[in-house]
């Protein structure tokens, strides 16, 4: 295809559809929009010729990481952001100002995968990283992209990746497990009806979350022990197990840098659930009230 060739079909094409859709239909200004498109000096620019230089390759081929290879030899920029992120290195703040196509989710996928591999290595569960995104489009793209890296790579097997997008995105019963396309994205079961995450002080990094939900009591407990809830609160409800619906609500202070001392309060609003806090201890029926808890 000879890109004068397709500039010129272009230029044609866009003249019909001005022509068209804004030719005006009054007898006096009739023929406006065909006088205008006729002189291409006034409207049309181009065509461009774009020549992009190659992106500085790194010196670590594809193996910058020590428990895996990446899927193609890593860039300058893609190097210098797995030291800053790697927990293994410097696991500091990071800010990568790229071009399109440049392999910005690499660079901060695969230190995010590599910690996660570490940890389920090392026998430690829950969650243990979150990505978020302005715009849903682009979180269900990066999700097939997280899919196809733990898919790609032997020392990922195992790694589960969830997607949130605050509405139903497939069928029920869908999204249930990892594939190599897909990830996690079943979630019928607990709703969250209202979130606000605020960092008030980048130099200081304090995430505040707070969040409302409602959904069983069950899928909030399995939600609490399989995510740094558990760790947070003790594992107090680790063999704890209920049934009904509940609302709850829940504030939490983050300190990335010192997540010992990270802090969560809240309550839950039992409507006559049916609760059992250890299999040692008796089952309570119908409770009702408001449980309120702080750490």
């Amino acid at each position: 295809m000879l890109p004068s060739l397709l500039a010129k079909d272009i230029q044609t094409s866009l003249k019909q559809f001005l022509v068209a859709a804004y030719e005006p239909a009054d007898p006096f200004m009739h023929g406006l929009m065909s006088r205008f498109v006729a002189d291409p000096s006034g409207w049309l620019k181009g065509p461009y010729l774009q020549v992009g230089l190659p992106f500085t390759p790194g010196t670590s081929g594809r193996n910058f990481f020590s428990n895996f290879e990446t899927e193609f030899p890593g860039h300058n920029h893609q190097e210098a952001s797995w030291k800053r992120l790697s927990s293994q290195h410097l696991a500091d703040h990071t800010l990568v100002a790229t071009g399109t196509g440049s392999g910005k989710t690499e660079c901060f996928a695969y230190p995010v995968l590599d910690l996660c591999a570490r940890a389920r290595k090392a026998g430690e569960g829950g969650i243990k990283a979150l990505v978020i995104y302005p715009m849903n489009a682009l979180a269900t793209d990066q999700a097939r992209r997280f899919a196809e890296l733990v898919a790609g790579t032997p020392a990922f097997a195992g790694l589960r990746v969830g997607m949130y997008v605050g509405g139903s995105v497939g069928d029920p019963g869908q999204g249930m497990v990892m594939t190599a396309k897909a990830v996690i994205t079943d979630n019928p079961s607990l709703k969250i009806t209202e979130a606000n995450v605020k960092i008030s002080d980048l130099s200081k990094t304090v995430v505040q979350v707070k969040a409302q939900a409602t959904g069983p009591l069950a899928a909030m407990l399995s939600f609490t022990n399989n995510s740094p809830l558990r760790d947070i609160t003790e594992k107090a409800l680790i063999n704890a197990k209920a049934s009904g619906n509940s609302d709850y609500i829940f504030n939490m202070n983050l300190p990335i840098a010192q997540m010992d001392k990270a802090s969560v309060d809240g309550q839950v609003k039992l409507i006559g659930n049916e609760i059992q806090i250890t299999p040692d201890t008796p089952v309570l029926k119908k409770v009702t009230g408001q449980v309120i808890f702080n750490e």
